[in-house]
């Protein structure tokens, strides 16, 4: 009945150089554009999810993360389905 999900919403590509790669990822951070796209992808996750859950956490601030060519805005969401019949594949289903 746990689940875990880690929503990216808000992307910027990553550079060679260490400070212009940290001054990419400090201004997605910063990007009121982009923080508003993700809080839409999570508050919408949210409201889906709910009703549904025992325990639900979604953070209210998104963290950033890297691959190999691009940074991310992220939030790691994880909850406890509120019935036996939920599990990881029917929320997920809900969601899309």
């Amino acid at each position: 009945g746990r689940f875990y999900s880690n929503p990216l919403a808000g992307s910027a590509r990553r550079e060679a150089d260490p400070q212009r790669d940290r001054e990419v990822g400090e201004r997605l951070m910063a990007s009121a554009k982009d923080r508003h796209e993700h809080r839409i992808v999570t508050e919408s996750m949210r409201d889906v999810l709910a009703g549904r859950c025992r325990y639900l956490n979604v953070p209210h601030t998104p963290e950033l993360l890297t691959t190999t060519t691009l940074w991310h805005l992220s939030t790691p969401i994880d909850g406890e389905a509120a019935s036996p019949d939920e599990n990881a594949l029917s929320l997920a289903c809900l969601l899309h």
